[in-house]
C-alpha cells in the first residue's frame, strides 16, 4: 500500500508539473480605471495613442522582440527591429505608446522582477499635413506562441482626399496582400514576439532596474 501511495503521489506531481508547463500563455489588452490612470500618470503621457497589455508565459521564455513594419508593394517590409532583450519572467505588463509608428514609439515592459524601457525614433518625421490616420489595437485576448509575432496595433495614414479608412481587424497583419485592396498612403503595424531563445546581444542601458 505504501508503494502504491508513493506512486500516486509521484504521478500527481508529474501531472502537476506538466500542467504548469502547458499553462495557458496569453496576452490581454486592459483598461485602467480613472483612479489607476491618475496614480500612474497615464493621462499626463504626451503620446496620442496608448495601450496596456498583460501577459502570462511559462518557464521557457527567454527573450522578447518588437518589430515595426510598413505595407509596401504588397508585402510587410520591416522598418525597425528593436534590439531584443533577455526576459525570463512568467508574467508582466506592457505599455505601448506612439503618435505615428513611422516616427517612433515607446515600449515599457514590467515583469515580476525586471523593468525594461525600449524605444525608437526616426530622424526623418513623416509629414502629416493634410493627412488623416486611424489606429486599431489588439482588443481581445490572444494566445501566445513562441517565435510567432503578435500584432499589437495597426495604423493607416491617408491623404484627406482618400478618406479615413479604418482597419477594424488587427489580424490584417496575417491577411493575403490581395485582400488589402483600398487606397492608402501608408499602413504600419507594430508586433511583439516572445522567444525560447536567449539573446546574447543586448544593451544594459535598456534595463531600468
Amino acid at each position: 500500500m505504501k508503494k502504491i501511495g508513493k506512486w500516486l503521489c509521484l504521478m500527481l506531481l508529474v501531472f502537476s508539473m506538466a500542467a504548469c508547463q502547458n499553462a495557458s500563455m496569453q496576452i490581454i489588452p486592459i483598461e485602467l480605471s480613472q483612479e489607476e490612470q491618475e496614480q500612474s500618470g497615464w493621462r499626463d503621457d504626451p503620446y496620442q495613442e496608448k495601450k496596456l497589455f498583460d501577459f502570462s508565459l511559462n518557464r521557457k521564455v527567454q527573450s522578447v522582440e518588437v518589430n515595426i513594419y510598413e505595407f509596401i508593394e504588397n508585402e510587410w517590409q520591416r522598418l525597425y527591429s528593436l534590439q531584443p532583450i533577455n526576459f525570463s519572467d512568467q508574467s508582466g505588463r506592457m505599455k505601448l505608446k506612439f503618435d505615428c509608428l513611422a516616427d517612433g514609439a515607446g515600449i515599457e515592459i514590467q515583469g515580476e522582477s525586471s523593468h525594461w524601457a525600449i524605444s525608437y525614433s526616426s530622424d526623418e518625421k513623416l509629414n502629416m499635413r493634410n493627412k488623416m490616420d486611424s489606429v486599431s489595437f489588439l482588443t481581445e485576448e490572444k494566445d501566445i506562441v513562441y517565435e510567432q509575432e503578435i500584432p499589437l496595433a495597426i495604423q493607416v495614414i491617408n491623404s484627406s482626399d482618400l478618406g479615413n479608412y479604418f482597419i477594424q481587424n488587427i489580424e490584417a497583419f496575417y491577411m493575403e496582400p490581395s485582400d488589402i485592396d483600398f487606397e492608402y498612403d501608408h499602413i504600419y503595424v507594430i508586433t511583439l514576439m516572445f522567444s525560447q531563445e536567449p539573446t546574447q546581444e543586448f544593451s544594459e542601458e535598456q534595463k531600468n532596474s
